[in-house]
């Protein structure tokens, strides 16, 4: 049985040897030991760093929006956000195929198959609000001049739920072809051939996004974004927050969770 960790260098060990949650091109995001509500992000980069940092710096990175969790807490490499419910679009097909091999015997052609039809199904099941929800946190991030990853992993998913993690910078990729594109991401052609049972959820989740283009004004295509990003973001995209203190790696677990409670009730006050 793993140990309680004891301050915040043990808590961040602890979180990276726990199964992944997210991973994109070039972080994994893992959730955060005994934070239930957070994660762990670490660039690939990163773990020679953990050896070498002291401290967490408290972080704004001008905007406050439970949707898109922006991170709280800094370090080299990495920083802990608030967590989204569910696992990245592609970690939870991932899981799924390798379900499907293990525990009903399917080859690799069916089991990835089978794993993108739930996919779909889960993705078409979804309410409308939801989609509209999802498209104004991307027209949201328009409003920033940040920009969603069409080739990241950036969509977390859950049975109710889908949410944007880990925005980029740039704003011409918040379009609805963009978002389709990730939501279809998985390529069939070795792993299994697309079934008219996902080519019909297909449809179905491409009417729901139209839908919700239709009502919340979305961008169809990049020309059309490009006349909707603001010259200025009236906020500095990141800085720290003086009134908070630095975090030591030594500090307890209880004042990490303090720290982190301060910094998400400032960054709403300031926005």
């Amino acid at each position: 049985m793993t140990e309680q960790p004891s301050n915040v260098l043990e808590i961040i060990q602890q979180s990276m040897e726990l199964p992944e949650i997210g991973h994109g091109q070039e972080a994994t995001v893992y959730p955060l030991a005994g934070l239930p509500d957070y994660v762990l992000r670490v660039r690939d980069d990163a773990d020679h760093r953990l050896h070498t940092t002291t401290q967490l710096t408290p972080v704004n990175y001008g905007f406050d929006h439970h949707a898109i969790a922006p991170p709280l807490v800094q370090g080299e490499g990495f920083s802990i956000h608030p967590r989204q419910p569910g696992k990245s679009l592609t970690l939870y097909w991932q899981d799924l195929a390798r379900s499907n091999q293990t525990n009903e015997g399917m080859e690799k052609p069916e089991a990835d198959t089978k794993a993108y039809e739930k996919i779909m199904q889960l993705l078409a099941n979804l309410p409308q609000e939801q989609y509209q929800v999802f498209l104004e946190d991307m027209n949201f991030l328009t409003t920033l001049r940040r920009g969603i990853e069409p080739l990241g992993d950036n969509i977390m998913l859950s049975d109710a739920t889908m949410r944007w993690v880990d925005p980029g910078h740039n704003p011409l990729n918040n379009h609805l072809g963009n978002v389709e594109k990730m939501l279809f991401q998985f390529d069939l052609n070795s792993a299994g051939h697309k079934t008219t049972e996902i080519k019909a959820l297909q449809e179905q989740i491409s009417t729901k996004l139209q839908e919700a283009a239709r009502l919340t004004h979305t961008p169809m295509n990049e020309a059309e974004v490009a006349k909707m990003i603001p010259k200025h973001h009236k906020f500095e995209i990141k800085h720290a927050i003086s009134e908070i203190s630095l975090l030591p790696l030594s500090a307890t677990p209880v004042a990490l969770r303090e720290t982190l409670n301060r910094v998400e009730n400032h960054i709403r006050r300031e926005f």
